[in-house]
């Protein structure tokens, strides 16, 4: 193969996306220049490509800019490793700030020392929703084993089910897809709330020290942590305290300027601080003029000589905020600011024009500005899309809006054009950044909004039948939930309040508390004024499960009102019994020991056993022996707090 046509193709294949051909004129160019020219075969080594490769269109250099400290802080985390085993690194700063970015550079690094990089993101529309980074993270280490050759495929499966045991259905409900690798889980056996948690938090610790080790150290991204979930917090500090892990970095992205002192992750960090776990931070900040400077000298292929004037312009309506700034060139260009002059191979731009622009110093406002100046029908997508969540796939937008799937691709591939979507594997796609999720959100009205709220709820509970899994579940609650006083038809309000069960009990068993908390009162809300009297078992199940989740998640006085209506309507004394517990249970954790006895006692004597308050030894024999009795005859305790398992039923 002539040298040439050897480094062309070279070019063509190049691993960043800025070193290849821009534009098929470049190409052609060259390889017309290899037809022209009667040039000896040496001299073709020194010929310089890509000469008329000059774009037309805006493309972005991937690499980063003024953050030469931070990516060493970062490298330096992950050479201690060996010393520290375990390492919590967070990076906050303001959105669009370049937090992500910071992190996806020293991806690279990591995996050329043999390291694993998992991913997730919070939802700024799905905060209820729990574990939904991690969820993430590790699905995508799933879809990772899943193209690996068949010998390491088994290798690592034996390693997964080894760790999890006869418990991985646990698992399965943080990690659906995992089912791929290790197979269907048998059922698990019930245990106390508290126990649950402590159950979960060590199996998913014997996961990821199966996962992670010295020689395959395991960074596990976390972004947008200011929507952390409290379970999600719960089990991040006992990844970070467990001995059995070795390699392993946590690594997490969060808006500094929306976490204060109270808020759930700043309470957490201070607590990291404060103890023994390796806690390192990094504040990033808006790009400096310099690093401005070079970005966009990089990205116009000019001098940075040439770029005094646009620097100085795009700096001061930028602040230099990484985000915004891209958002802004690419404005410029769509608007005919700035554009690429064929006659001089080069960019060129309007200096007065661009100090005319009037731009919003809100950066969801300048975005909101430039999604209205899309085609009417793609606007209208993206903000049902965002509505949906930050990942959607085409087919449900289909589905929702009655219009082909052809025509919904068409629009989808419009917005992947204009960098608002991307490819997220499979049939997916998501939104470049959450900021552009939310300007999209905020192109419809509350009215229309709450209508679409509806609509994709209905759409879940009607995939619910053939899509039974916990996160489905619960985001589908969450649509019907914010619209709750749309929902009139009495048949429905019962079918969301059986849905906001299931929601509750999936959170339960995944030691989700506070969202089964939230998901248990939003089915309370739905049940009708007469509920006792028209659905006694269902409204039974809803009272006997929110005494539970009060007492878990902490809420001691909605617990107080729980118990009292449960007692007042429930239909024996073992059910009486079983919604005391949780508040003689409360009692005892406040140290109210004499309330707590009391209760205890009551409840006792209410099922035929009275235990005196100063018994005796033959006393406490005798009492045992009638509570067994008693015990025996309810052979079927948890029938009231239970479900039929015809996934028909629960929708």
């Amino acid at each position: 193969v002539p040298i040439i046509f050897s480094r062309i193709v070279m070019r063509m294949l190049a691993k960043e996306p800025t070193q290849r051909y821009q534009t098929t004129l470049g190409l052609q160019h060259d390889l017309e220049a290899c037809l022209e020219k009667d040039m000896a075969e040496s001299a073709w080594q020194n010929f310089e490509l890509g000469l008329w490769d000059e774009p037309d269109r805006i493309t972005f250099p991937e690499r980063l800019y003024g953050r030469e400290a931070e990516t060493e802080k970062l490298s330096t985390a992950f050479a201690h490793l060996e010393k520290e085993m375990r390492c919590l690194l967070v990076v906050g700063g303001y959105s669009g700030v370049g937090k992500t970015s910071l992190t996806h550079g020293i991806r690279p690094f990591i995996e050329s020392h043999h390291g694993l990089f998992l991913e997730g993101k919070f939802d700024q529309f799905q905060r209820q929703l729990p574990y939904t980074a991690l969820s993430e993270a590790f699905n995508g280490f799933v879809d990772k084993l899943l193209a690996l050759p068949e010998q390491d495929f088994l290798v690592w499966r034996q390693m997964l089910q080894n760790a999890v045991g006869d418990l991985g259905q646990l698992i399965l409900e943080i990690i659906p897809t995992l089912e791929k690798i290790i197979g269907p889980q048998s059922p698990v056996a019930v245990t106390g709330t508290q126990g649950a948690q402590n159950r979960l938090n060590y199996l998913f610790g014997r996961m990821v020290a199966a996962i992670a080790s010295k020689e395959r150290p395991l960074i596990l991204f976390l972004d947008d942590l200011q929507w952390v979930d409290a379970a999600s917090l719960n089990l991040i500090k006992s990844l970070l305290i467990n001995p059995e892990i070795q390699g392993m970095i946590i690594l997490g992205a969060y808006r500094d300027n929306e976490v204060n002192r109270s808020h759930p992750l700043g309470l957490f960090l201070r607590e990291c601080e404060a103890s023994e776990i390796s806690f390192r931070k990094i504040e990033l900040t808006d790009l400096s003029p310099d690093a401005v400077q070079h970005f966009l000298a990089d990205t116009l292929h000019r001098s940075s000589s040439d770029l005094a004037d646009l620097t100085h312009l795009v700096y001061r309506k930028t602040s230099g905020n990484p985000f915004f700034l891209r958002q802004m060139i690419q404005g410029l260009h769509r608007d005919g600011h700035l554009h690429f002059d064929r006659s001089t191979s080069g960019w060129t731009w309007d200096t007065h024009s661009i100090e005319e622009q009037s731009l919003s110093e809100n950066v969801v406002d300048f975005l909101s500005s430039r999604l209205r100046l899309l085609s009417p029908d793609l606007t209208m997508m993206l903000a049902q899309a965002a509505l949906i969540g930050r990942t959607f796939e085409p087919l449900d937008l289909a589905d929702l809006t009655g219009n082909s799937l052809e025509t919904i691709l068409i629009l989808v591939r419009q917005a992947v054009k204009e960098s608002i979507l991307e490819n997220s594997g499979q049939s997916g796609y998501s939104f470049t950044h959450d900021r552009l999720q939310q300007a999209s959100s905020d192109l419809m009205d509350e009215t229309d909004r709450q209508h679409w709220h509806l609509k994709i709820g209905f759409l879940g509970l009607e995939k619910g039948l053939e899509r039974i899994d916990s996160r489905w579940t619960m985001q589908t609650a969450d649509h019907l939930n914010q619209v709750e006083s749309l929902i009139t038809d009495p048949e429905e309000r019962i079918r969301m309040v059986r849905c906001n069960l299931k929601a509750a009990e999936y959170a339960k068993s995944a030691s989700a508390f506070a969202a089964g908390f939230a998901y248990v009162q939003a089915a309370e809300k739905f049940l009708p004024a007469q509920c006792w009297q028209a659905h006694a078992e269902l409204s039974l199940q809803v009272y006997l499960l929110a005494c539970e989740l009060s007492y878990m998640a902490g809420h001691f006085e909605e617990l107080i009102t729980y118990v009292a209506v449960s007692t007042e309507n429930a239909p024996s004394a073992i059910i009486r019994a079983q919604a005391n517990c949780f508040l003689a249970l409360r009692y005892s954790n406040l140290q109210r020991l004499d309330d707590s006895l009391e209760l205890s006692l009551k409840s006792l004597e209410d099922l035929g056993v009275v235990i005196p308050h100063n018994p005796t030894w033959g006393d406490a024999v005798q009492s045992t022996q009638e509570l067994q009795t008693r015990l025996a005859e309810f052979d079927d305790i948890g029938n009231w707090n239970t479900y039929e398992k015809n996934p028909n039923d629960w929708f």
